[in-house]
């Protein structure tokens, strides 16, 4: 890799945009050897099982929500890849930071330099996953918990950013994700596009929005290699503090929230109920039950083959 940076020009306009809620900054990345087609499939091959996940999802198919789990045991890198490279997939791979010491390395230089440019930064509970997914593939309308940056490698991609506020994005839709009823698909509207800030994310380019922005991706007819990076911040924790309880004491007992006020002694008073909410397991009746439907088929045209459906105890 040339120069001695990940970032390229993460000047202080940048740092303003990031404080602001949406930053756009070019990175290093793939100039890296980890990110080789021999570097993925070993990473695919090695990772932990519980940590490795395939989804199937139809092209062209805004808005939709019904994808399926597939199982990538058994299956050799190199084959993923091609099933990828020709179908209707992605591969996702979570916390490759705690496993392998190369992204580990990755993160802390990463960090590093983003809190010499924005000095307040303060961040925990970092992980860095990678997506590996088909040229021209959906990624549907949903929210994320932590906040996210979003690292392109290689393809390109349009990602689609709408506010974190009604229509967009309703308080009971929310509470479902921090439960995780769902894999954090919310309802959307094609209507909602009119409010859309699209950023057209080249290899080379990173992409960071507000905490739980709502947000979809449409792939170009290409491969597209990525990388998540997902942090919490102090706002972040306090965030999912409020809106999981809220959502255990609507749910339990049948009680809406009257606040989403993330201080003041409410707050903190939500925070030791999460705790204990957690700590009794609450969360497990409401979590979405999880079925592998499929496995890989580099030979076929969608890149994967149908088997009996299965609980994923993995």
């Amino acid at each position: 890799m040339t120069g001695n940076t990940i970032f390229k020009d993460f000047s202080a306009q940048r740092a303003a945009d990031f404080r602001n809620g949406t930053m756009v900054v070019h990175h290093r990345l793939p100039e890296m050897e980890m990110f080789s087609d021999a570097a993925l499939a070993r990473l695919i091959e090695t990772h932990p099982d519980e940590l490795s996940m395939v989804y199937a999802m139809p092209k062209d198919a805004v808005g939709y929500t019904g994808f399926r789990e597939g199982d990538l045991r058994g299956s050799t890198g190199a084959d993923v890849l091609e099933a990828v490279r020709n179908g209707q997939l992605w591969v996702q791979l979570l916390r490759l930071n705690k496993v392998h010491p190369a992204f580990a390395d990755l993160e802390r230089r990463i960090i590093g330099e983003w809190k010499r440019q924005v000095r307040e930064f303060r961040v925990f509970g970092c992980r860095l996953s990678l997506l590996i997914s088909s040229p021209s593939i959906h990624v549907s309308y949903h929210a994320d918990i932590p906040r996210n940056a979003l690292w392109q490698i290689r393809g390109g991609k349009k990602v689609y950013v709408y506010p974190a506020r009604e229509p967009f994005l309703s308080e009971e839709a929310l509470e479902g994700v921090f439960l995780g009823e769902t894999q954090e698909a919310i309802p959307y509207d094609p209507a909602f596009d009119a409010e859309a800030q699209v950023v057209d994310l080249r290899p080379g380019m990173m992409v960071t929005w507000p905490i739980n922005g709502p947000h979809r991706i449409v792939n170009d007819p290409e491969l597209s290699v990525s990388m998540v990076m997902e942090y919490f911040q102090p706002i972040a924790w306090k965030r999912y503090a409020v809106y999981y309880t809220n959502a255990v004491m609507r749910r339990r007992f049948g009680r809406p929230a009257r606040s989403n006020a993330t201080s003041g002694p409410v707050m903190w008073g939500k925070a030791l109920a999460s705790t204990a909410f957690k700590l009794a397991k609450v969360q497990k009746r409401y979590r979405h039950q999880r079925y592998l439907t499929f496995r890989i088929d580099p030979g076929s045209a969608t890149g994967f083959a149908d088997i009996p459906k299965t609980v994923r105890d993995f």
